[in-house]
């Protein structure tokens, strides 16, 4: 299948900044506020400052995120919103600071939130994907899409106090992140957001669920919902990104799939796309150059060849978002 350019905008964006694309940036762990320190000759300095709470819950659990931007605060920069990966059952917000995602947003003159959000933790074995807290376990998927929902809120309210533009915000995630970030994104009492863009996402619940079910999803999602596709059809439908785009209010959505990938299958991102379309949300949907291709989220994908263009996935997603900010 062809990868699709709905905007003729976004192409063109996208061909004028194949040459700014490549991606250089290092990210250093600590506490606070930090700075991190130049790349190369053009690279522009980062500062973070972590683990700020963005809200404390009905049963006090404390949910934070990390702000980074640029050391020169001399204007009002766009906003992107990051949203980890993780199953709904693990992961962290450093996840995207492995693969250097906020770090270079930074440098391309964003100012970057990514949060933490509750987890169902269930089954969860290898530790470096366990949550930062044990506090943010035994959670569900209702309690995961509220944290990102009151995030993109709280990003709202106070990006003037971190040099960002409330009015320029967009998100982005990975996998599960991905697929919060879609239900956000078309959420009616959620503040309206520029684009979203989702890399790897679960696009479509009831494949996983019925029709070509793939176990390791499935099992994050029995857990998560805390019952089966053939028990609760309803929560599974509700919390599918295909059942919730809106004409005039999904924004703008770049969407990614490799071509071979196990967890969230290319065919299942397909049908969403074909949602946006039927209701003319601006769209561009990539895939891998290669079929084969099995890469999977934020930090294995960034590098893919993609089909039709000489850019590669991170350059494009950059791109997109360039066009739409």
């Amino acid at each position: 299948m062809q990868w699709v350019i709905q905007t003729k905008a976004v192409f063109r964006a996208a061909v004028a900044l194949l040459a700014i694309a490549t991606c250089a940036a290092i990210a250093v762990p600590g506490a606070g506020a930090i700075t991190i320190g130049s790349i190369g000759q053009t690279a522009r300095p980062v500062e973070v400052e972590r683990n700020i709470t963005y809200r404390t819950s009905n049963t006090g659990v404390v949910l934070r995120l990390d702000v980074w931007r640029l050391q020169d605060r001399s204007a009002k920069r766009p906003v992107v919103v990051l949203v980890h990966g993780g199953g709904w059952r693990s992961g962290d917000k450093l996840e995207w600071e492995q693969a250097a995602w906020p770090a270079t947003f930074a440098r391309r003159g964003y100012v970057v939130f990514s949060v933490n959000y509750r987890l169902a933790c269930e089954g969860v074995v290898e530790e470096k994907f366990k949550p930062e807290s044990a506090e943010l376990c035994g959670h569900s998927m209702a309690e995961a899409r509220y944290d990102v929902r009151e995030a993109l809120r709280w990003v709202r309210r106070n990006a003037h106090a971190h040099d960002g533009d409330p009015n320029r915000i967009s998100m982005v995630g990975g996998s599960a992140g991905a697929q919060l970030a879609m239900l956000v994104a078309s959420d009616v009492d959620a503040p309206p957001v520029r684009s979203v863009l989702a890399l790897s996402p679960p696009a479509h619940l009831p494949w996983f669920g019925n029709r070509f079910p793939v176990p390791r999803l499935q099992d994050a999602l029995n857990n998560v919902f805390g019952c089966t596709f053939a028990n609760c059809r309803g929560a599974w439908r509700a919390y599918s990104p295909s059942m919730h785009v809106r004409r005039g209010r999904t924004p703008p959505t770049y969407l990614f799939a490799s071509g071979a990938d196990q967890l969230t299958p290319y065919a299942q991102v397909l049908i969403y796309w074909r949602v946006l379309v039927r209701e003319g949300v601006p769209t561009l949907f990539r895939t891998t150059r290669y079929a084969t291709e099995r890469c999977h989220g934020t930090r294995f994908c960034l590098y893919a060849p993609l089909k039709g263009t000489a850019l590669r996935q991170r350059a494009d997603a950059l791109a997109f978002l360039a066009a739409n900010d």
